[in-house]
């Protein structure tokens, strides 16, 4: 049942429809958790850091440019 997903009762909104459209999907969808986005410096950092834990992303050097960015395949 989608109220046993981790995360799923922690929204941030008080937005009703989003709230239940959420667990909608979730309920379709059955997700191991659910991370609602708050847009915070915290969260960013939280979440590429688990991203640059497992390989997925690779952080650019400190000063580089946008334009220095490299593909790595």
């Amino acid at each position: 049942m989608a109220e046993e997903i981790p995360g799923l009762g922690q929204a941030p909104t008080r937005h009703g429809g989003l709230i239940a459209w959420v667990a909608q999907i979730a309920a379709l969808t059955r997700p191991a958790a659910v991370h609602w986005c708050d847009g915070s410096q915290r969260e960013w950092r939280e979440l590429t850091g688990v991203l640059v834990e497992r390989g997925t992303l690779t952080r650019l050097k400190p000063g580089a440019a946008a334009g220095q960015l490299r593909r790595v395949v």
